[in-house]
């Protein structure tokens, strides 16, 4: 199964969206930017890549994650398993990856990456946004339903990875991202790398590569949306595999308020009863996610 290319400015954006998540979970949306928005997005990775090459270690350990919050901060390599990959047995990622939270403020955050960030904080959330408002379309909902739960930036999170170039020295077992579904709504994966080796792995249960195509995003699936639409949308498992250059790669993380009460939307709708905060849903999949770590 082919991995969905989308063209932002199809007339039919809306049936190829609908085939695409509710087939594979994934897809690639391309012509999302003007001309001034992908200059600036371009320059955002000129400068993510430089701090990431030249910053001094101590310098990225001044911003290294705690135990206290692991959701903001700078993660070194091997430290982290694709999020929360689904194999326990995988080794560390073998990437280095800044986690970025309180977007509205950015506290806390290299002053090298600050001025730029600022600028692509607001792109990647007002395309968030659009994405949305087209999946509203998809499940024949009111306006507002969806992007109206996922307008907050502080609900979102930036997660700026540097998969470093696979070398002689790479450990067994040990990939670039591991395989891992997203728990949160939708994601929007942004990278100027060509040789990003980015996998989604279809319904077909399939491993399907998705090639590089300038000016664009891949968007993914979260579990929060799958649960919401009663399986009708679809959240992949996906991962990165190594490749002997180095790629960098920006995630935005869109989240729906905590408190928001989840009840099944779309054409599944009323096919059994459920009704769930958000936050609540969460803590059960971190369970399982617990479950899963703990028979390593």
């Amino acid at each position: 199964m082919n991995i969905p290319v989308i063209d932002w400015n199809s007339a039919n954006i809306v049936e190829e969206t609908r085939e695409a998540f509710t087939h594979v979970g994934g897809g690639r949306f391309y012509n999302i930017w003007s001309e001034e928005e992908n200059a600036q997005i371009k320059k955002w990775f000129s400068t993510l890549s430089e701090w990431y090459k030249t910053a001094p270690i101590e310098d990225k350990q001044a911003f290294q994650v705690t135990k206290s919050d692991n959701q903001h901060g700078w993660i070194p390599h091997d430290e982290e398993k694709g999020g929360e990959t689904t194999n326990p047995k995988r080794r560390g990622d073998h990437k280095e990856q800044l986690n970025i939270s309180h977007l509205s403020t950015l506290p806390d955050i290299p002053e090298f990456l600050l001025e730029d960030l600022k600028k692509t904080v607001p792109l990647m959330q007002k395309k968030g946004e659009e994405v949305i408002a087209i999946f509203e379309k998809v499940l024949d909902v009111p306006e507002g339903t969806l992007v109206d739960v996922h307008n907050n930036c502080d609900d979102q999170q930036i997660r700026a990875a540097w998969y470093l170039g696979a070398d002689e020295e790479i450990k067994n077992n040990q990939i670039s991202c591991g395989e891992h579904k997203d728990r949160n709504g939708f994601t929007l994966l942004f990278s100027e790398s060509p040789n990003k080796k980015l996998q989604v792995k279809c319904k077909d249960k399939v491993w399907n590569d998705i090639e590089y195509i300038d000016n664009s995003m891949v968007v993914n699936m979260g579990v929060i949306m799958e649960i919401w639409t009663a399986n009708y949308l679809y959240a992949p498992y996906h991962r990165v595999l190594n490749d002997v250059d180095e790629s960098f790669t920006t995630g935005y993380f869109m989240q729906p308020h905590g408190e928001t009460i989840v009840e099944h939307i779309g054409p599944n709708a009323g096919e059994y009863e459920f009704s769930m905060t958000v936050n609540n849903i969460r803590a059960e999949l971190r369970k399982a996610h617990m479950r899963i770590k703990n028979k390593k």
